[in-house]
């Protein structure tokens, strides 16, 4: 076995298990229908298209299209059995008309493909007309697919919310899409090349998108802790210094009463402001309004 054959192999399995992953990373979404026993508003439409996308690179792969590319075969074996799980528990939960709208487009996504399957075999006269016709319907729904993401990041570019992306599903799709483009350089395999390569575009902006809101979020939780702090010293200020006015003019009666000059009492204000820098009161606001207090009672 030469290098290219290992090499082959070897991504073939990795690529493989990169797709699995990406494959489940659309499990918590299902799990989420199945406690709230509900589709919640979910489409279901991602579903089917991610079945047919499966099945066409089904087709691709088998020696009588494109042979040697039985992991082609295999992965997307695995993404079709996961779409139809996917899909029957989503019409498990879903409502009447969502049902109907879905079961009618998984119809019309079958009769496609045994159309497809139909016309490739009566008309094409040759393998390479064969691997042209299917590769290149198989790139550009897979590429399409890749694409309907973006709608995720245009939504949460808009509302600056982060909840519209799903990170793990990202990374993922851009894992899968590296492994299978070096699959694709290998075998010099075009209509492999381009999907997954719009794949890992995809992927590295939905991540960067993901970390630059991660980053906005923080920021804007900080702020917004800063802004309850200065509220809660302000009001422990406010407080303090109410609390030292009543403190000067009950002393200001007092002294008057006794004969006393009411400036004895600022050493009493002084010693009071040592509250008021723990309360993160500035000097600068209390000592004026000391001072006109002593004054007033001297007065």
């Amino acid at each position: 076995m030469g290098q290219r054959e290992i090499a082959h192999a070897a991504l073939g399995i990795l690529g493989n298990i990169a797709s699995v992953s990406f494959f489940l990373s659309s499990a918590p979404t299902i799990i989420k229908i199945v406690r709230c026993k509900s589709s919640g508003g979910i489409s279901g439409d991602l579903y089917v298209f991610k079945l047919f996308n499966c099945m066409l690179w089904c087709l691709y792969g088998l020696p009588y299209v494109h042979p040697h590319d039985l992991w082609v075969v295999i992965t997307n074996s695995f993404g079709c059995t996961f779409a139809l799980i996917y899909i029957g528990t989503y019409l498990s939960f879903a409502t009447t008309k969502e049902k109907v709208s879905l079961v009618w487009k998984l119809g019309a996504t079958l009769a496609s493909f045994v159309t497809l399957v139909v016309l490739l075999v009566l008309l094409s006269k040759t393998r390479g007309q064969r691997i042209l016709a299917v590769g290149v319907l198989s790139a550009i729904v897979s590429s399409g697919m890749h694409l309907t993401l973006l709608s995720q990041c245009r939504m949460a570019i808009q509302s600056r919310d982060k909840k519209f992306l799903h990170p793990t599903e990202s990374l993922a799709a851009f894992v899968k899409g590296a492994i299978w483009t070096a699959y694709g350089l290998v075998n010099l395999d075009i209509f492999i090349l381009i999907p997954n390569g719009v794949g890992i575009i995809i992927g590295v902006i939905q991540v960067a998108l993901v970390l630059l809101l991660l980053r906005d979020a923080k920021s804007k939780c900080n702020v917004e802790d800063l802004h309850d702090k200065i509220d809660r010293q302000t009001q422990t200020s406010q407080e303090i210094v109410l609390h030292l006015e009543g403190i000067g003019t009950q002393d200001s009666n007092e002294t008057i009463g006794k004969g006393i000059t009411p400036l004895a009492n600022i050493s009493r204000v002084s010693s009071l402001l040592g509250i008021s820098r723990q309360g993160s009161i500035s000097s600068s606001i209390v000592v004026p309004i000391m001072l006109m207090d002593a004054e007033k009672a001297v007065a």
